[in-house]
């Protein structure tokens, strides 16, 4: 039943008093606090101070509502009486994010997780994870002051820890190309197909790997994957590649969703498609559904629109099992050789290169607009086929951005 246990949405009020039954102390990755009162400064920063150092050290937990017990006019660091605050739920938490988005520098990935007590009455558990990004800094008008977690308390990060932090950084990148590499080369030795008699045609392969997957802690709750329990359902069916009737199964590398779907008589237009659900977090799709290969040739901006109603659908999945960004997204597409290629009708290009292996993206956030995060990979798509970049955005005369044309419909 404890908090450390489980993923943040699934904490209990019983978990809650837990912490105080069992007079659970302040360690590295927990630290208690009454309220995050944004007037007073102390409060403010102590907070962000220790949203920081949780990032920049293992991870941990704040709990908002527990006062931190004292004994002879001195903090213990052990849980006091349990104050849940009688707030909004929602509104307090979206007060307490922004918070940490206009005062961390990069913006700490957080869980906010509402666990209410009592009617109205809330008691606030802040899960932040053990970051890929780090070093992450309280930002001030004066300094940027980089923080990090000990047992029970949190130092300024010398510059030991600080060269720790930038390399733990790059090497969440490594790690992410290494893992898309090696799943490539599988699917090419064709070790990995589903189901290789129907996955005809061209192919799209999609990898989205969180940085923080290869942490040796990163463990996804694969039984919100249990198709048995009606409440799963909404879940499991945001993890497909396509339309068609969905066959889940639990597999030695987490779990897996494949559809399989035949539009007429010709073998040519089965449709499948697979997405691998992996225990750390990362993802991979494949489908030969998204380019037809008769006739050879596709529109960049029905193939745009597609990949992101694709993404949107299974990112949603991912934060809902409580995967947290920075996220590197991955696309290849298979099979291509002299398809051609254009948009609005207008096909103008073919392909000569193939595999096409785009270098990957990075989405730091959930609110970020995944159209500008993939334009980089969709203008790269253009310029195989002999285009200087996307045409499925157009830029906005007054500001000079340059937004996807699923934005403006």
């Amino acid at each position: 039943m404890s908090i450390f246990n489980k993923p943040a949405y699934a904490i209990t009020k019983e978990d809650i008093q837990e912490l105080k039954d069992n007079d659970e102390a302040e360690s590295k990755i927990l630290d208690y606090k009454l309220q995050v009162n944004k007037q007073n400064d102390g409060d403010k920063g102590d907070f962000l101070e220790d949203i920081c150092a949780f990032a920049n050290a293992e991870g941990g937990f704040i709990v908002v509502g527990i006062e931190d017990r004292k004994e002879d006019g001195k903090a213990t660091g052990k849980p006091g009486r349990i104050m849940p605050l009688p707030v909004n739920s929602d509104l307090e938490k979206r007060r307490l994010d922004q918070m940490i988005l206009d005062n961390t520098e990069q913006k700490v990935q957080t869980h906010i997780q509402p666990v209410e007590m009592e009617d109205g009455k809330y008691v606030f558990v802040v899960r932040i994870p053990k970051s890929s990004a780090a070093p992450h800094a309280v930002k001030s008008d004066k300094a940027r002051i980089f923080w990090m977690r000990h047992n029970g308390g949190k130092h300024p990060m010398d510059v030991f820890e600080l060269r720790s932090a930038f390399q733990r950084s790059g090497a969440a990148l490594y790690q992410a190309r290494e893992f898309r590499n090696h799943r490539l080369q599988q699917l090419y030795s064709g070790r990995i197909l589903i189901d290789p008699i129907t996955m005809n045609g061209p192919h799209t392969a999609l990898h989205i790997i969180p940085a923080g997957a290869f942490e040796t802690s990163t463990l996804l709750d694969l039984s919100l994957l249990d198709d048995r329990k009606e409440q799963n359902h909404k879940l499991i069916d945001l993890l497909r590649f396509t339309k068609g009737t969905l066959q889940p199964s639990f597999n030695f590398d987490g779990w897996l969703g494949r559809v399989i779907m035949q539009l007429d008589l010709r073998p040519s237009s089965i449709r499948t498609s697979y997405v691998q659900l992996f225990r750390n977090g990362c993802l991979e799709g494949l489908s030969n559904g998204l380019i037809s290969s008769e006739p050879k040739m596709f529109l960049g901006e029905l193939f745009e629109e597609n990949l992101l109603t694709i993404l949107k659908r299974l990112i949603e999945a991912l934060k809902i099992m409580d995967v947290v960004p920075p996220l590197f997204i991955a696309v290849s597409i298979i099979g291509i050789h002299d398809f051609s290629f254009g948009y609005h009708g207008n096909y103008q290009g073919k392909f000569k290169t193939d595999p096409l292996e785009f270098p990957e993206v990075s989405l730091n956030a959930f609110d970020e607009e995944l159209s500008d995060v993939m334009k980089p990979i969709f203008d790269t798509l253009a310029n195989a086929a002999g285009f200087p970049y996307s045409e499925s955005y157009i830029q906005q005369p007054a500001t000079g951005r340059w937004r996807h044309i699923s934005q403006i419909k």
